[in-house]
C-alpha cells in the first residue's frame, strides 16, 4: 500500500474495513481489531493515526515490528497470514496491518472472538458465534484441505520447500518451530 492510498483512506475515515490507532501499546485492542476483520470482511488497521486522521507516527523499528507480528501470530487462533508494513506519512512512520477476510472462521485473539460492526470492534456474543459456526458448516470444501495423491518422494522438490521456508522466515511471514 502506498502513502497516497493511505492518505485517501484517511480522508474516508474509519468504517467497516478501516481502523486507526494512535499507538501500538495496547496489543489486546490491536489484536481484537485484527480478529474482528478476520471474522468479517477483512480490512486495514493503521497505527500512528490519531482521530480524526491526524498523523502522529509510531515506533517502527525492526524490533517493534517483529514484536507486534509475533504477538499477532501467537495470539490469533487459528493461524492466519496478515501483512504488517511500515509506511511514511508526513515524514512520520505509520504501521499498516492488512487483514484479509478469514476462511477458517471463527478467529479468536487470546481466546476471545471479536467481530467488526461498522466503525466498532466488539466481542462476539454466543448467538453471533453460533451463526458463524453454522455458516461455516455449509461452506464448500476448500481445495487445500483435500486429500492429495501426490507421491512425496517424486512430486515434491525438497530444495524448493526449504527455499520457501527460508524466504518466509526472512520476510517474517511465518514462524517455524523447526525450519529444517
Amino acid at each position: 500500500m502506498t502513502s497516497e492510498q493511505i492518505q485517501e483512506m484517511l480522508s474516508l475515515g474509519e468504517g467497516q474495513r478501516m481502523e486507526f490507532k494512535a499507538s501500538t501499546r495496547n496489543v489486546d485492542a490491536l489484536g481484537g481489531v485484527v480478529c474482528g476483520f478476520l471474522n468479517t470482511s477483512g480490512g486495514y488497521l493503521i497505527c500512528g493515526i490519531q482521530e480524526p486522521g491526524k498523523v502522529v507516527g509510531v515506533d517502527a523499528s525492526e524490533s517493534a515490528i517483529t514484536k507486534l507480528e509475533r504477538q499477532f501470530h501467537e495470539g490469533i487462533s487459528p493461524k492466519s497470514l496478515i501483512s504488517v508494513q511500515v509506511q511514511e506519512l508526513e515524514e512520520k512512520p505509520v504501521i499498516v496491518v492488512e487483514v484479509p477476510a478469514g476462511k477458517d472462521l471463527p478467529y479468536a485473539f487470546r481466546n476471545i472472538i471479536y467481530i467488526r460492526e461498522g466503525e466498532a470492534t466488539r466481542r462476539a456474543d454466543a448467538e453471533t458465534i453460533r451463526d458463524i459456526v453454522l455458516r461455516r458448516q455449509i461452506e464448500p470444501e476448500r481445495w487445500e484441505r483435500r486429500f492429495s495423491f501426490a507421491d512425496l518422494e517424486s512430486d515434491v522438490d525438497v530444495k524448493e520447500v526449504q527455499t520457501a521456508v527460508v524466504e518466509a522466515t526472512k520476510v517474517r511471514r511465518a514462524y517455524f518451530r523447526d525450519p529444517t
